[in-house]
């Protein structure tokens, strides 16, 4: 399932309390409380970070491990490309963003830098997701609820109710129902 230009899923688990129909002048479809389990793949996060990259960065990989993230690439310095390995637990960030509760960042491997430059690393892609994976920007109101990060995919799970409304078409308001 391809969820806009962001990013595609493996699958999709749905499921529903309260479902409420009613034809009376229309369609009303009311559910209370609807439930959904999402899972990334690992592939579909690398295609993201292909194609949307955080400014500055470049050849982002991401690995998805037990609990953990682990995202290396190249910050560019200067004009010089520098290349780095981040490790963090992602979370939810207000039930509508994610990001990475960066554990680590190496350099140019056991080299120490400054940690301004370690932390202006994590803060680049932490803005980017906080911005490309940003639910609050939807047309639903959505709550992630959980998160987990297992080797090879990402399972997130969101909850919202949903109201819609349509006309009925023909005269007594069940003719549309009726055809159906």
């Amino acid at each position: 399932m391809q969820l806009g230009d962001v990013i595609s899923l493996q699958e999709v688990k749905l499921s529903a309390v309260n479902i409420n129909i009613r034809p009376a002048g229309g369609l009303s479809v009311h559910v209370q409380d609807a439930n959904a389990t999402l899972i990334v793949t690992e592939a579909n996060l690398n295609k993201l970070l292909a194609t949307n990259p955080p400014d500055g960065t470049r050849d982002l990989e991401i690995a998805t491990l037990s609990g953990r993230l682990r995202i290396s690439g190249k910050i560019v310095w200067n004009r010089i490309p520098v290349p780095f390995v981040l490790t963090g637990a992602p979370e939810i960030e207000g039930g509508a963003r994610l990001r990475i509760n960066v554990h680590q960042i190496q350099v140019l491997g056991p080299i120490s830098l400054p940690s301004v430059i370690t932390q202006g690393i994590g803060t680049k892609i932490n803005d980017s997701l906080s911005d490309k994976l940003d639910i609050s920007k939807l047309p639903w109101k959505i709550r992630l609820t959980s998160l987990v990060v297992e080797p090879g995919r990402i399972l997130l799970s969101a909850n919202t109710s949903i109201e819609i409304s349509t006309p009925l078409l023909g005269q007594n308001g069940t003719d549309a129902l009726n055809k159906s």
